[in-house]
């Protein structure tokens, strides 16, 4: 199961070693050209202070990323629970070692590469639900409609009230999705 950028890194991953996945489930996720959103896609940048640039954009917006991540949920007008979105970038705002830590290593897979993966989706002939938030307005329904055509055994389910964090939106709608599409 894969959302948001994990599922452009999950389009790869079944199109390089489709032996290796029973089944796929993507919510709405960077596809096609649309990887990554405008707003992010600076942190993509290649040269001279791009990767210094990535990592002090991770520290800074750690502290306070309930702010940060609200626009890719519904849960935006109440807000995302801090604590919850503190934790998924507590890893790059507490790392004092120099190694290479999780920022760096999500900056690795950040090419223009899902046009290039959905032009082999067919090569993955395990089944594939598609369950997208309607409501999302930069992993827009038309990605979900595309892919649902790219991959050979696909099948679409909208939920509504749901933007691109669906499993924060619709927790409920889509463990009932999954739960009936792995039987």
């Amino acid at each position: 199961m894969a959302n948001d950028t994990g599922g452009a890194i999950a389009q790869l991953v079944v199109t390089r070693h489709p032996e290796r996945i029973g089944r796929l489930v993507l919510t709405n996720c960077d596809a096609y050209e649309n990887f990554l959103p405008p707003m992010f896609r600076p942190l993509a940048a290649d040269g001279p202070g791009a990767r210094r640039a990535r990592v002090c954009c991770w520290r800074r917006c750690a502290p306070d990323a309930s702010a940060t991540c609200r626009w890719p949920s519904r849960a935006q007008r109440a807000g995302i629970d801090p604590a919850l979105s503190a934790d998924w970038l507590e890893p790059a705002r507490n790392r004092r070692r120099r190694a290479p830590g999780p920022e760096e290593d999500a900056a690795r897979y950040l090419e223009p590469v899902p046009i290039e993966a959905a032009r082999q989706l067919r090569t993955f002939s395990g089944p594939t639900l598609l369950a997208w938030g309607r409501d999302d307005s930069v992993l827009q329904a038309r990605y979900a409609e595309r892919l649902a055509t790219e991959f050979a055994d696909a099948r679409l389910e909208w939920i509504d009230d749901a933007r691109a964090f669906v499993p924060i939106d619709q927790p409920a709608r889509l463990a009932q999705l999954i739960a009936d599409f792995t039987r």
